[in-house]
């Protein structure tokens, strides 16, 4: 497991590239579930998460070992300040494995309004 903190502007959108390898190489990850999850703390439910994307690997992309979890403006309209987040990724019914956690920044946005 890495940890990692991520940075966003309150409203933004964004998409994460992740890449899976094994010794420099590709892995397929057809049929691999990813799930992102933000909250503002540890003992929250998962139901009560800021942020819960979970995306199935799938085509070209899951064959060439990437995946992407994309966040829309609704998803990252979220009080400014300090979360924590997780990427757990399901290969199959029995594992569940943590790769990715850390900090994740909320930062104001100086623009309230896209037009």
């Amino acid at each position: 497991m890495a940890v990692k903190n991520l940075d966003i502007v309150q409203k933004d959108t964004k998409t994460y590239r992740l890449n899976f390898t094994e010794n420099d190489v590709a892995v397929d990850i057809t049929g691999w579930t990813v799930y992102f999850t933000v909250k503002e703390n540890f003992s929250d439910t998962d139901v009560n998460a800021k942020i819960s994307k979970s995306v199935v690997a799938s085509g070209a992309d899951a064959e060439a070992g990437i995946v992407r979890i994309s966040l829309t403006s609704t998803d990252t309209n979220i009080d400014y300040g300090k979360y924590y987040y997780d990427l757990k990724v399901r290969q199959s019914v029995t594992s569940l494995e943590t790769m990715l956690n850390g900090i994740f920044q909320v930062n104001k946005t100086v623009r309230q309004t896209a037009s």
